[in-house]
Parts: C-alpha cells; structure tokens; sequence
C-alpha cells in the first residue's frame, strides 16, 4: 500500500485484505516501524477493551497513524509507546540516524519497557 500525494509519497506499507491499518510501515527519511505479536491475555480481553475503553485504538491504526501525519523518529516513538491499544504488542522501531532503533514492548496502556539498540559505536 502506497499513499502519495502528487510527486511524494507519503508512507507505504503492508496490509492485508479486510485490513484497514499496518503492520509493517515505512515513512521515506523518517521512520519505519512493524509490529509482532505480543501473546498476552486472552481474546476476550482485547474485545472488552475495544467496546469498552473509547480511548483505545487497534494497533494496525496506530501504525498507520505514526507513519502518515509526518512524524519524525521521535515523535513516531512518542505516539508509538503512549497511546491506548487495544491489545499489547511489540513495535520495533528504526529511523535514519545513527541511533534510531528501539524495540516498544506494549501493554494496553503505555509501554512497559523500551530498548535501545546497540549501535555497535565504539567496538
């Protein structure tokens, strides 16, 4: 999936049919991010959290979010590990600086941890 606006393209991405968000996305010069599950709970709870808690969102939308309002690798991180979901994933994260790669470990609520990758500097 593209999304381009005349002579830029804005994000692209994987999706799947029936599939509205993404789960693996790329911003050109800016981030990229893909998503992998994070088996935790049981069905039913992510279905009680998506009717119930008005605040949280599906992961495939928040990806598409952090990719496709022109966000830089910070900001995709900030979007990425504070916003409500409605069920806990792991979003691994890269930018184009020297630096710019994390892992997201997700819950509901808010990251639960959040690893830098070793840049290999200084070996």
């Amino acid at each position: 999936m593209f999304f381009n606006l005349p002579g830029k393209t804005v994000y692209s991405g994987v999706t799947f049919a029936s599939l509205v968000g993404l789960f693996t996305a790329q911003s050109p010069k800016a981030l990229t991010v893909s998503g992998n599950e994070r088996d935790r709970g049981i069905v039913w709870e992510n279905v009680f959290e998506a009717i119930f808690n008005q605040k949280a969102v599906p992961v495939s939308f928040l990806m598409r979010q952090a990719v496709s309002t022109g966000l830089d690798f910070n900001g995709g991180v900030n979007i990425l590990s504070s916003t409500e979901l409605i069920a806990d994933i792991y979003f691994i994260v890269g930018g184009v600086k020297p630096g710019e790669g994390l892992i997201i470990t997700r819950d509901r609520s808010k990251a639960a941890d959040i690893w830098r990758l070793d840049t290999g500097e200084g070996r």
